[in-house]
């Protein structure tokens, strides 16, 4: 399910120095606590120029991703988690011990 947010909308511009970063991390998580949301990530990956944010209200989990050079949206996500955040960390812990269970499972 796809839906646009406010802080997707918002004309976000950002750099790479340190105060600027703080001062967008402060800007995109006033904004989604504005709207309800907590247990806000945000996550920059230099190699691919993007700023990954995750947050949860409810069930509900979104997943923005801008460009660091632009400020501009390039993917935004939302979906429903049945058990809310503690529910899929349960699962992506799981997916982790599975795939190292194949791994050594690889390694003989």
């Amino acid at each position: 399910m796809f839906m646009k947010f406010g802080i997707a909308t918002a004309a976000l511009m950002f750099s790479l120095t340190a105060g600027q970063a703080q001062t967008n991390d402060a800007t995109i998580t006033k904004s989604l606590t504005d709207q309800g949301f907590t247990d806000i990530e945000i996550r920059r990956d230099l190699e691919d120029g993007q700023l990954e944010v995750e947050a949860w209200r409810g069930e509900e989990k979104v997943e923005i991703t801008y460009d660091l050079s632009t400020g501009n949206v390039v993917k935004s996500e939302s979906e429903r988690v049945t058990g809310g955040k503690a529910a899929d960390d349960a699962a992506d812990r799981a997916d982790d011990l599975a795939d190292a269970a194949d791994d050594l499972n690889d390694a003989d």
